[in-house]
């Protein structure tokens, strides 16, 4: 599979700053990896047209509200 060029890249986001792209690509679930040294961004038509549509469950490794109880016994 072939990478898309600048000229589809800009037409498939319709920006042509690389890391608007990719966030354009990566929050439309289309598979993509920003190359810093480069400053480009890859992806295929395959991923353009098979976008990942199903979420991927991170857990949190830590609760989001503070333990006010800590305060109480200090």
């Amino acid at each position: 599979m072939e990478a898309l060029t600048k000229e589809e890249l800009f037409e498939v986001t319709g920006y042509q700053i690389p890391s608007q792209q990719y966030r354009v690509l990566i929050d439309s679930g289309v598979f993509a990896i920003f190359k810093k040294p480069t400053n480009s961004v890859f992806t295929t038509w395959h991923h353009v047209l098979h976008p990942n549509v199903t979420p991927i469950k991170v857990e949190s490794k830590h609760d989001d509200e503070p333990d006010f109880g800590a305060l109480r016994s200090a």
